[in-house]
């Protein structure tokens, strides 16, 4: 019988593989091993990269087993979801949160950044009816943004509900663009050595070698680093930001390597995943 598989995020990949508890049992030398065939990368990454990596290869290869594991759990649901259903204060959103899966990259949802305001704190004291009441009026009135009256459409907000607050807009990255414009293998391997040839130049000087030396031992992610930390020095920035995209290469090298991020939907259903509302609205029309 055959199985139907379905796409997922980059970032979603990441939250399923955290969910199913995926142990490594190898030391970290094998691990820094696996992770890139072509290259030692200890001098650049730290233990928790590695490891985190050598977890969604590990998924990747042995996806069956992992999936065999689940049917025998499923009747226990033993397991939580990827993404619970938690309240969120972004407006042109539901309140839920759960991730989606797609029929296939070529989704739309994919393709496009999303573009979000948040709800005022001043509605949020309110409570949820104000909020809802919020939410509606703004679908009302979304007609403005599409025809380029942004000004229009936070002035309506305001004056309905009297805020003395400004509405922030909020911008987001489409992690599953990354997927949908992927580079070929060739070129990601060519993109990985370019990024090393350049840390390499900042190991040589005393700054660069202190700097990596720093974060080879840090307990977390350069992703993290950068997010959290808002004040580095120059050296400090770039090693990070060289260090995330040497992550993010070697685990699209990793993914290339076997089928890609897709998926069963009974596995992605039991972790949370939901059905993207654009390439299954016949689907999700039907079953309301």
């Amino acid at each position: 019988m055959t199985i139907n598989k379905y796409a997922i995020t980059t970032s979603n990949f990441k939250k399923l593989v955290q969910r199913t508890k995926v142990e490594i049992e190898e030391d970290i030398i094998t691990t820094f091993k696996s992770i890139y065939s072509e290259t030692n990368l200890r001098p650049y990454l730290n233990q928790k990269e590695a490891t985190d990596i050598r977890k969604l290869t590990e998924f990747l290869i042995n996806t069956e087993k992992y999936g065999s594991a689940l049917q025998k759990q499923l009747e226990k649901s033993a397991l939580p979801a990827v993404n619970k259903a938690v309240p969120n204060h972004y407006l042109f959103t539901s309140a839920s949160l759960a991730p989606s899966y797609h029929k296939s990259i070529d989704c739309k949802t994919l393709t496009n950044d999303f573009e979000n305001f948040e709800i005022p704190l001043e509605i949020r004291n309110k409570g949820e009816d104000e909020v809802n009441r919020f939410r509606n009026f703004a679908k009302e009135n979304r007609g403005l943004l599409k025809n380029g009256k942004e000004y229009l459409f936070i002035q309506k907000l305001k004056d309905e509900f009297r805020l003395k607050c400004d509405i922030n807009k909020i911008s987001f990255n489409n992690s599953g663009k990354v997927e949908v414009s992927k580079m070929s293998t060739p070129n990601i391997k060519e993109n990985i050595t370019r990024i090393i040839e350049r840390l390499e130049e900042i190991r040589a000087t005393e700054d660069g070698r202190l700097s990596l030396t720093k974060y080879m031992f840090a307990p977390s992610t350069a992703a993290r680093a950068l997010r959290e930390n808002e004040t580095l020095n120059d050296i400090d920035r770039e090693v990070l930001e060289h260090k995330k995209n040497l992550l993010d290469l070697i685990i699209e090298f990793n993914i290339q390597k076997t089928d890609g991020l897709n998926f069963s939907e009974t596995l992605l259903q039991f972790y949370g995943f939901k059905k993207c509302g654009i390439c299954f609205s016949d689907e999700i029309r039907f079953e309301l």
